[in-house]
């Protein structure tokens, strides 16, 4: 079983509460956590076909766990290397 996104209505509650936000810093704070979570939702819900595994791990499957942890670990060096090649 997969995550869900953030409900917009938790993330207008964190602005307005914790952040103080209104109008369009507000509108822009709900563009950017929606794409930030639709990024991790997406990377988190991928289906490894080549493992036959998610990106999810039981956090009691220390093994499991740290499969993943390697994995994204990989991926954001991998990322990192392309931004520092451009």
């Amino acid at each position: 079983m997969g995550i869900g996104p953030i409900p917009r209505s938790k993330i207008l509650d964190y602005g307005r509460g914790e952040l103080e936000l209104e109008g369009d810093e507000l509108d822009l704070f709900v563009e950017i956590i929606r794409e930030v979570d639709r990024q991790y939702t997406g990377m988190v819900n991928k289906f490894d076909r080549h493992e036959g595994k998610g990106e999810t791990a039981d956090i009691r499957d220390v093994a499991e766990t740290k499969r993943v942890l390697g994995r994204l670990a990989a991926r954001a060096a991998e990322a990192h290397r392309k931004d520092k090649a451009e």
